[in-house]
């Protein structure tokens, strides 16, 4: 064979290993494209889904929610009454089937002496107290701070009147405000409450005052029935 004729088959061998090799890429890069256009492969079927969240049953627990208040409250936790009045509790429960309603806030009292004197028209179905500057002040101006009363309600009752105001546990209270001549009568706040009539009067007292000492009582330990 002469060298002409191995020349020649060498070109032709280099020609067609060429064009085998643009066909390959050609083929390789035309599958790629048709696999980018087809979307996201779709997972295998044997995928595990036990990593999914399951929905809350449903049956819950609810018994974290907070329960209402019970209703035998321990009342031992109440403010007290005034400790002025810790000398006549044992004469009014004596004297009246009454809850006693004593206030823990007296103007003047945590300074200077007050004393609570009961009156002799307490009865069954009332109390009065006077508050004094003196053991034995029977009433008159100079003595008297003022006066703190309860009297069981009756048919005969007449309506309450004077200043409306909001005392605690949605109680509403009346402020009757004192007038002034030679000397100045009792301003009274009062109330009704489970069948009974309460009233507290202080001598030329301000409003302000008596609604303290009304809601004070009305927070206090009752005392009695």
């Amino acid at each position: 064979m002469s060298v002409k004729h191995v020349k020649t088959i060498l070109l032709v061998t280099a020609v067609l290993l060429s064009t085998s090799l643009i066909l390959f890429k050609t083929i390789t890069s035309k599958n790629e494209s048709e696999v980018n256009q087809s979307g996201v492969v779709q997972p295998p079927d044997n995928v595990d889904n036990s990593t999914k969240p399951e929905p809350p049953p449903d049956n819950v627990d609810n018994s974290t929610k907070p329960e209402p208040p019970p209703d035998n409250v321990d009342n031992s936790t109440k403010p007290e009454p005034h400790q002025i009045f810790q000398s006549i509790v044992p004469e009014l429960q004596q004297q009246t089937q009454l809850s006693l309603l004593l206030p823990g806030f007296v103007p003047e009292a945590d300074y200077v002496p007050i004393y609570p004197i009961v009156s002799p028209a307490t009865s069954e179905n009332k109390y009065e107290i006077m508050l004094g500057y003196t053991e034995d002040c029977n009433g008159g101006t100079a003595c008297r701070l003022g006066t703190i009363s309860a009297e069981r309600l009756t048919l005969a009752a007449k309506e309450l009147t004077g200043e409306r105001v909001d005392l605690a546990s949605g109680i509403t209270g009346y402020f009757v405000d004192a007038t002034c001549g030679a000397n100045c009568s009792d301003a009274t706040i009062s109330w009704d409450h489970k069948g009974s009539r309460y009233t507290l009067g202080i001598k030329a007292g301000k409003k302000e005052t008596l609604v303290k000492m009304a809601k004070s009582a009305i927070a206090a330990r009752k005392i009695g029935k």
